[in-house]
């Protein structure tokens, strides 16, 4: 069980849940329903799209559950075309709908219908709320879930947090283990910020508190002696480097794991050359961080450009602190780890060596597949993200007049795994499974022969799962088939591979041939 003072709830008052998916949100609802609390449900998506969430995330029984345990239940008609009035057409409507007084009314919304408020329509959206909050005495509690509610808009709800009693955030962690960070909660108990806790779920389908804990009054306890110690390995190093007394020095990364005596709060610098060692490194700086505890820093310097965005996630869910990026000099390296001196290690890490195992991606496609494939794939990437946080994109590229979806496939060349390609009969999408946003126009340049902005009509990035999600539909409702020739030429076996493909057959249309420096075409 939750304390009192971080779960309990006021009359009169707002409390706001934020989640990171719609999955998430709908566990919460689901615990609600099996709790002994009566409420009123007040949902800002209609009622289709409300089931096709429950469906997708496969929350069986949820709807009847809703129906039986719900005072009141209602759903929005879905009628406005304007997303920002349709949130607050549904709280002005709330006065006609009679909410139960000294009751707890929960009102559920994705993050796009709030995302756009500025700082006048929060308070005016809070104030609306507060009123009605204060005139029939009902707790009021306002789930909010989708991929921009903890970026986006919990720093707006904070910079209100005078109109808030309560707010919180939950996120999955790993497998059926969720992190739930109180920010600050106020009842007849007293009032409590910062609070973390580590919740599973039952059988039943209710959350549990696995394990409360504050890291910073553990590692408060905790021996220092060795906190001015360096391990590193020598691979890290330059030649002709000159070290400090401090230093010690160890003539591999396996060499330096079998040096470390118990460390507790010492900086341990490992090297990274090659993919064939991320594994075993994460491997060992997971079981150092367990063992260790939060005190303790570890870096990978990358003394080989060889980590994918990808790899870096995969290592910092292992416990690492900070990876050193190849182009970054050992000067500055060591000026790096002089600034994570007396830092604490905050973030969750999977509660298994299976666990950490799950972020090990390896994608089952590459190059072009079918729309409906592709559809599929999308859809899993979305319900996996929460856990994962590995950033992916959707680019649409519309086909420019003239030219035909299957010429512009054929100068696509796919080189990655988890990078995939589909056809529609006004445009292709591309679909980056592990991408960084500010990567996306680096890497559409890298699988096509020519330039992406001379070759497609226009460019569409989309990041947002609520954007992503709308284009699927359009995705599978304009597919096409294409030639097995041309199926094939998408996917490169290779980094390197020579004659692709001969597109001097291929019509250039509107595009120029991209120029390189020191290599012709």
């Amino acid at each position: 069980m939750l304390t009192p003072i971080t779960q309990e709830t006021v009359h009169s008052c707002i409390y706001t849940y934020l989640f990171t998916s719609n999955d998430s949100a709908l566990h919460y609802v689901n615990s609600l329903c099996l709790s002994n609390d009566e409420f009123s449900f007040v949902s800002c998506v209609d009622l289709e799209r409300f089931n096709s969430g429950v469906d997708a995330n496969n929350h069986v029984g949820l709807g009847s559950l809703l129906v039986e345990k719900s005072i009141k239940l209602f759903f929005s008609s879905g009628v406005s075309g304007n997303n920002k009035s349709t949130v607050m057409d549904i709280i002005n409507d709330l006065s006609s709908l009679n909410i139960k007084p000294k009751s707890t009314l929960v009102i559920f919304s994705p993050d796009r219908l709030l995302v756009s408020y500025n700082s006048e329509s929060w308070d005016a959206f809070l104030n609306a709320i507060k009123c009605y909050a204060s005139k029939r005495q009902l707790v009021i509690k306002l789930l909010i879930y989708g991929s921009l509610a903890t970026s986006v808009i919990k720093p707006m709800l904070l910079t209100n947090n005078t109109k808030l009693s309560g707010m919180a955030s939950l996120q999955k962690a790993d497998g059926e283990t969720y992190h739930y960070h109180v920010d600050f909660w106020s009842n007849a108990h007293g009032v409590k910020s910062d609070a973390n806790f580590i919740l599973g779920l039952n059988a039943s389908g209710q959350f549990y508190v696995k394990q409360e804990y504050d890291d910073l009054m553990q590692v408060m306890t905790r021996d220092s002696a060795d906190s001015d110690c360096i391990y590193i390995s020598r691979t890290v190093l330059d030649e002709n480097i000159q070290l400090p007394a401090n230093v010690i020095v160890a003539d591999s990364n396996h060499a330096l794991i079998e040096q470390l005596d118990r460390p507790s709060a010492s900086t341990v610098i490992f090297s990274c050359a090659s993919q064939e060692e991320i594994k075993n490194l994460a491997l060992a700086c997971y079981q150092l961080r367990k063992s260790a505890g939060s005190r303790l820093k570890i870096l990978i310097r990358e003394v080989n450009q060889c980590l994918r965005y990808l790899d870096e996630q995969f290592l910092l869910r292992a416990g690492v602190n900070l990876i050193l990026p190849f182009t970054v000099s050992y000067p500055r390296c060591i000026s790096q780890m002089e600034a994570l001196q007396g830092q604490v290690f905050t973030r969750v890490i999977p509660n298994t060596l299976e666990g950490l195992l799950k972020y090990n991606q390896i994608y089952e496609y590459k190059g072009y597949i079918t729309n409906t494939i592709f559809v599929d794939y999308c859809s899993s990437l979305m319900q996996s993200f929460e856990q994962t946080r590995i950033r992916f994109a959707v680019i649409k590229l519309t086909i420019l007049p003239g030219m035909q979806a299957e010429e512009c496939l054929r100068l696509c060349h796919i080189r990655r795994d988890g990078d995939l390609v589909t056809v529609c009969r006004t445009a292709i999408y591309v679909l980056f499974s592990a991408v960084r946003i500010s990567d996306v126009d680096v890497a559409l340049n890298n699988i096509f022969e020519y330039p992406v902005r001379d070759l497609f009509r226009t460019v569409d990035v989309l990041n947002n799962l609520h954007d992503i999600e709308q284009e699927l539909s359009t995705i599978v409702g304009q597919a096409m088939s294409v030639s097995t020739e041309v199926e094939k030429l998408s996917r490169v076996t290779a980094i390197f591979e020579p004659n692709i493909a001969n597109v001097n057959q291929v019509s250039p249309s509107l595009a120029k041939r991209k120029q390189y420096r020191y290599f012709t075409a």
